[in-house]
Parts: C-alpha cells; structure tokens; sequence
C-alpha cells in the first residue's frame, strides 16, 4: 500500500512533535534540578560565610589605612556573607596582608629562605604568619568564592535548560497542529 506525500509529512510532523515533547520533559526534569541544586548550593555558601562572622576592619582602623588597602574601603566593617565579598576579602584585604608581611616576597620565596636559615627566628614567624594568610584567602577564594561561581552557573544552566524546554514545547506543538491540518 502506497503512502501519500501528504501521509508522510503528517507521520513526520506527528514523529516530531512527540520527539520535541519527550526532550522537553527531560530538559525540564534537568532544568528543575540543575536550578535547584544551584538555589540550596548558593543559599548553603553564603550561610557557611556568615556563620564564620568574618567582617572586614572597622573604617578609621590604623591597620585598615586607605592608602595600604584602597579597594577593601568600601567594605569597610561589613560582613563577608556571600562569593562577592569573599572574593575582596581574599584579593582586596588579606592578598596586601600578605603581599606587606611578605616585604614583596611570596611565601614560596619566604619559605626558601627559611629553608637556607632553618633557625632564623624572624623568618619563621614571617612563614608562619604567611601560611595562615595565605591559607586563609585560598579558603575565601575556593570555598566562598568559586562555590558561589559554582552554584550561580549551575542555575544559569538550570534557566537555559527550561527554556530550551519551553521552545520545544511550542515547536513541537506547532508541529502537533500543522499535522492535524494536514
């Protein structure tokens, strides 16, 4: 039994149409918990950062001079509550901490030097001293941060996906209509 032009454009359509609807429940299965997983994974970060009660330094504080911290003076008292402000308290407050405990040296290059004078006093509490900076904006920046990057680009994903979703809802719902007229 032969099949129609006009047959086969309305298997087509119907085909489709029920392919778009089935890749649309997917996405929209996907979009839901990508979006959700990025929500609690945001909510989680900034309620981490706020449970530490990390604040930067009181405006006016001698060892929070404009001159030495310039970028960190809008920050001035406020709480370290979510990725953004993590991020200037790593790179805007303890990066100079570092950078002047470090007179211009890296800790590598602070560590090597205490390595060639194992009993240079001055040298290990300046390594020391570095360590716990260093250590402390390496947690800013990964864990406040970069999970905050995180979990923001895990619901983009999530809102691009459901979108996609709702364009092949209304793609393969025009196909569903065009092969009822058919």
């Amino acid at each position: 039994m032969a099949v129609g032009k006009k047959e086969d454009k309305r298997t087509g359509a119907k085909v489709f149409s029920s392919l778009s609807f089935v890749v649309a429940v997917v996405l929209v299965v996907v979009g839901v918990v990508c979006w959700n997983s990025g929500s609690q994974a945001l909510k989680d970060v900034n309620k981490g950062l706020a449970d530490q009660r990390i604040y930067f330094p009181p405006e006016g504080t001698p060892s929070f001079a404009p001159e030495a911290f310039p970028k960190a003076q809008k920050y001035a008292g406020k709480q370290v509550k979510d990725g953004d402000t993590a991020k200037a308290y790593a790179d805007d407050f303890l990066a100079v901490q570092l950078a002047l405990v470090g007179n211009g040296k890296t800790s590598f290059e602070v560590g090597a030097a205490l390595a060639a004078d194992p009993t240079n006093v001055a040298l290990q509490q300046q390594q020391a001293t570095m360590f716990q900076l260093d250590t402390s904006r390496s947690l800013m920046l990964l864990g406040g941060y970069g999970a905050s990057v995180q979990a923001a680009t895990l619901k983009k994903i999530g809102t691009i996906t459901l979108a996609a979703a709702a364009v092949l809802v209304v793609v393969g719902f025009g196909e569903w209509m065009a092969s009822k007229r058919t």
